[in-house]
């Protein structure tokens, strides 16, 4: 930990490097906060290299056991001060703790210090390295996150092995203000540990919203801002800040117009969540009282209890990718199905949507041996793989229909682009069926439908739908693939706009098919979660959507303002615009009005 001062001030002066007023990042948790800065200065820890004596090379091996176990032990620890209320989330830590027996991570830095004759610390290091290049093209939110995951894992072991402290500091003893910590970036396990050590909130350089981390900070209902780049550079201990986690912005230096203007914020937004809480558990419908099944997308199984006490009416996504990163082997049919059932259960006779896995492209997976391509977005990716490992498919449909003895389930196949993919699909299913009926385990008969991410099942829609139980519009591809947009590429990511009237139109396009079929229409896609979108999608004619679990509560308050009348009336009008700013416009005008305290309470 750094201990900063009044000095740092002067010093950042003389360097011609004050501070703005305000850093930027992107808003981890919802709640606003004021209080004192305490730093966290962990910097890298600069490796040694060196070469060992072929006597010393299993002296450094069980270095590099102890330094395992170690961090095991202190994970542990950490994990034992979760909170009773987010106890639910232990099982991000436990992912962690996983790693440090992962064979991939172990057994290549044991190899290292055996056959290069390193010492420990930079065995492991090229493990952790190697491991991270597998994922560096990665565009995946997820996948990116298991990155991190690597990264946090192996710089806790190798800082036991160097003696380096890493524990976060407590707040500040005596301290009347709340204490905020602000820290380059932090892992999972250091934000588990904030709230019992004293911290109100916290503000990072680095981070994504959608990152294990942020997980956390929402689940212990800590204030936070992630990717403020800057926060480390231009604060010190001691320095007053407000942590707004509604809009990502951090307010150096606050003076007192804005120390009352963001206590009025916070007290508004408890106001807010109160109002929520009080519809959380009602169905969720339109003004006029028309249903509208709204559910889930989850990536952890831990979150599936969040989406049931948010209000959700299912898990409308269950991505079950993780589940194939970080090892050199598929996860075997008993752990899956072990998986599954434990998020069927926990969703306590809410449908749940399973999709098989989604692998290729920009989501690696080490249990694949995948090969190089010059565009791997158009390659050999999600069901496409799948047909090619029909094995690992197999195992995974019948792990999802084991689990399908907990609740209802329905299995989903992502990317699907032709009827003879579906066929296929759905050979494999029965398939796995079968094999469960011979070995005397009970196969139940479950839904099999898609997701419409491609042109091309938009194009096919009505022939699709014939042999589909149900769509699901995967709207975040779709709008790569239609406008021909990469979304990872920063000259033209902003071109991605799901109101483009090309995208309402295939979503429309979707929709009537399904319904002229008479099967569910779904969609899953970020587009869900916006408030003045969900019920423009709703009079487009998708049925079902599935949001953010943290998004269920707001996105069922925006639906009950608006009748089916008034929001197919909107759709109506949407579908003869031209661009995406005049679809956004209108739906702006119409409903924002309607939605005013929703959409102020992130303001």
């Amino acid at each position: 930990m750094t201990q900063g001062g009044p000095d740092d001030s002067a010093r950042r002066a003389a360097l011609g490097e004050e501070p703005p007023a305000r850093l930027i990042g992107a808003p981890a948790s919802p709640g606003v906060v004021v209080g004192r800065v305490v730093m966290l200065d962990r910097r890298k820890v600069q490796v040694p290299r060196r070469h060992v004596e072929d006597s010393e090379v299993e002296a450094e091996v069980a270095r590099l056991r102890g330094a395992l176990d170690a961090a095991r032990t202190q994970l542990n620890g950490i994990r034992a001060t979760l909170p009773v209320d987010a106890q639910d989330h232990a099982l991000i830590l436990d992912a962690h703790l996983l790693m440090l027996d992962d064979a991939l991570l172990v057994d290549e830095a044991e190899a290292a210090i055996r056959t290069e004759k390193v010492n420990a610390e930079w065995g492991l290091r090229r493990s952790v390295e190697h491991i991270k290049a597998l994922f560096e093209k990665a565009d995946d939110d997820y996948f990116r996150e298991r990155r991190s995951d690597v990264d946090f894992v192996g710089e806790r072991v190798l800082r036991q092995l160097m003696g380096h402290s890493q524990e976060v500091p407590k707040a500040r003893d005596g301290e009347r203000e709340p204490t905020i910590l602000v820290a380059h970036e932090l892992s999972p396990a250091d934000t588990a540990s904030l709230r019992a050590k004293g911290f109100a909130g916290f503000v990072t350089d680095v981070g994504s919203a959608t990152s294990h981390t942020a997980i956390l900070a929402r689940a212990l209902e800590l204030p936070a801002v992630v990717g403020a780049q800057g926060a480390t550079k231009f604060l010190a201990n001691g320095d007053r800040i407000v942590v707004d986690g509604l809009r990502g912005v951090v307010v150096l230096r606050p003076n007192a117009e804005q120390i009352i203007a963001a206590e009025e914020r916070r007290r508004r937004y408890a106001l807010f969540v109160r109002s929520l809480d009080a519809h959380r558990d009602q169905p969720s419908s339109m003004q006029c009282g028309t249903p509208v099944a709204l559910r889930a997308n989850i990536e952890l199984p831990t979150e599936a209890l969040i989406a049931r006490e948010q209000g959700a009416d299912g898990v409308g996504l269950y991505r079950t990718e993780f589940l194939y990163v970080d090892r050199r082997l598929p996860p075997s049919e008993d752990e899956q199905c072990e998986v599954y059932r434990a998020v069927v259960t926990a969703m306590g006779g809410r449908p749940v949507t399973l999709r098989t896995f989604d692998i290729g492209g920009d989501k690696f997976s080490t249990a694949f041996r995948l090969p190089k391509e010059m565009n791997p977005a158009l390659g050999l990716r999600a069901i496409r793989l799948a047909l090619r490992e029909r094995e690992v498919f197999r195992a995974q449909l019948r792990a999802m229909l084991r689990a399908a003895d907990a609740g209802p389930v329905r299995v989903m196949i992502p990317m699907i682009a032709t009827v003879a993919e579906l066929r296929a699909a759905r050979a494999e299913l029965e398939a796995a069926r079968a094999e469960l009926q011979a070995r005397g385990i009970r196969a139940p008969d479950v839904p099999l439908g898609i997701m419409v991410e491609t042109p091309s099942a938009v194009f096919i829609a009505d022939l699709l739908a014939k042999e589909s139980a149900f769509f699901s519009i995967g709207t975040n591809d779709l709008v790569q693939y239609s406008l021909a947009i990469d979304r990872g590429n920063e000259h033209v990511a902003y071109l991605a706009r799901p109101l483009d009237p090309a995208i309402l139109r295939a979503i429309h396009t979707t929709a009537q098919a399904a319904r002229t079929a008479g099967i569910p229409c779904a969609l899953c896609g970020a587009m869900a979660a916006d408030l003045l979108s969900a019920p423009l999608l709703i009079g487009l004619g998708v049925g079902e959507l599935s949001v953010d679990p943290a998004a269920v509560p707001a996105v069922k308050a925006a639906l009950s303002r608006v009748s089916l009348r008034e929001a197919r009336e909107v759709a109506a009008r949407a579908l003869n615009l031209a661009t995406a700013d005049e679809v956004e416009s209108l739906v702006r005008e119409t409903f924002a009005p309607k939605m005013s305290d929703l959409l102020a309470a992130g303001d």
